[in-house]
């Protein structure tokens, strides 16, 4: 009796590992990729490495964007000039800064960062479509 249990089971494990192999093998016709062991290794690497780059650049992007200031020119006192511009207050160290040229100078690196981390994130969902398809 336990012979045909072990028998039976090792069909039915059989009958699935074959079901799965064709199905795997019909996705990857339909969906026309067929990729070479090192092309994929490849394409991770490369894409993986983007993924870290783009990280680390949006990190530091937005490191520079909390820290830019543009002081105000020599002499400037705080305060709203003529016509709204310059608006120059004093920041946390007693430094006069030119606030709408320090917003205008946060607002660059702030772009930059949510660019780079755009990027990455694109390229994470690139690399895991195509884990899934490899």
């Amino acid at each position: 009796m336990i012979s045909v249990v072990d028998n039976s089971a090792m069909m039915h494990l059989s009958t699935y590992c074959l079901e799965r192999e064709i199905v795997s093998r019909e996705s990857n016709k339909s969906i026309g990729l067929r990729w070479q062991g090192g092309n994929m290794v490849a394409f991770r690497i490369i894409v993986s490495a983007g993924i870290v780059i783009a990280g680390l650049l949006s990190g530091v992007f937005w490191v520079q964007a909390a820290n830019a200031k543009v002081n105000a020119p020599p002499g400037a006192k705080e305060g709203v000039g003529y016509g709204g511009s310059p608006v120059n207050v004093t920041d946390s160290s007693g430094v006069v800064i030119d606030f709408l040229q320090s917003y205008r100078a946060q607002s660059k690196w702030n772009s930059r960062a949510a660019l780079a981390s755009a990027a990455a994130a694109i390229l994470a969902a690139i690399y895991f479509l195509f884990g899934m398809i490899g």
